[in-house]
């Protein structure tokens, strides 16, 4: 639980972020999902409220103070997630 206190602002940081991506990304079509669950929410909100929020609270867990890491780590997450 102190963990969720500690990062909670960083990933609510890093979630409006991501959120507000998800919509100039579909408005310039820079990607599209074939159907998005909700016609108000765009697709990939499934994985932006699914495994993205918990996955950023680990990264930064993980990761606290070793911005070289977290890069890393991030980067590695990052590219699973384009998989």
């Amino acid at each position: 639980m102190k963990y969720i206190k500690r990062y909670k602002y960083a990933v609510a940081f890093v979630f409006v972020f991501i959120f507000m991506e998800s919509f100039v990304a579909e408005k310039f079509k820079w990607w599209s999902f074939p159907m998005p669950p909700l016609r108000y929410l765009t697709g990939e909100m499934a994985l932006v409220l699914g495994p993205f929020i918990p996955g950023s609270f680990w990264i930064m867990r993980l990761t606290y103070g070793r911005f070289g890491l977290y890069m890393l780590l991030n980067l590695i997450t990052d590219w699973l997630f384009v998989l």
